[in-house]
């Protein structure tokens, strides 16, 4: 097989495929983008959704650096993800986590039987439970509880999670998958 090329039709060829091949992984980086934002909702840790909700992508039809992004806009989406220093929890941070207590502490029972503590589900065939006499003792629970992560960040912080960090292998060869897709339909559509 050859292939005969003009000469003078060269440099526009050329041309031609170069700008082919750039918008193909123009292309395949905003998909990548998308499958990115797809990947990381999985991967953020949940209370109410918020933080997972936060994700975006965003393309940019432009010739400059940026082609496409993914970003997340919840405010506390750094601090999911690095963690936090010891610091001294504000009465309204100390009112949400005593709001996150009382969501994930569920009292079960009744006022004849009293009540047990069951975290965050039905209670299951040995699972700790803790009998309490009324739902006020599970109120003063949920402070005692709130009291004492409020210490526990005010001497070692929050941990991280890492999630968007650990993620990183997965999402570069998503975007790799991506961007050699949307060549390989350049490539089988060939030069005219």
């Amino acid at each position: 097989m050859s292939v005969q090329v003009d000469m003078a039709a060269a440099p526009g060829l050329l041309e031609k495929a170069s700008k082919r091949t750039a918008d193909a992984i123009r292309k395949g980086l905003r998909s990548a983008a998308r499958r990115s934002q797809t990947f990381l909702v999985q991967k953020t840790p949940r209370d109410r959704g918020q933080a997972a909700a936060g994700w975006r992508n965003s393309a940019h039809n432009g010739s400059g650096d940026v082609v496409a992004y993914c970003l997340n806009t919840c405010p506390y989406i750094g601090v999911l993800e690095e963690g936090a220093r010891p610091h001294a929890v504000s009465k309204e941070g100390q009112e949400a986590i005593y709001q996150w207590v009382l969501r994930v502490l569920r009292l079960v029972g009744t006022t004849k039987e009293g009540f047990a503590v069951v975290h965050n589900s039905e209670p299951h065939p040995g699972q700790r439970t803790r009998k309490l006499n009324s739902v006020d003792k599970g109120e003063q629970l949920a402070r005692s509880i709130t009291f004492l992560i409020c210490r526990k960040i005010r001497l070692k912080g929050q941990k991280p999670h890492y999630f968007v960090k650990n993620s990183m292998p997965e999402l570069a060869a998503g975007a790799r998958e991506e961007v050699e897709r949307c060549l390989r339909e350049v490539g089988s559509r060939g030069i005219s």
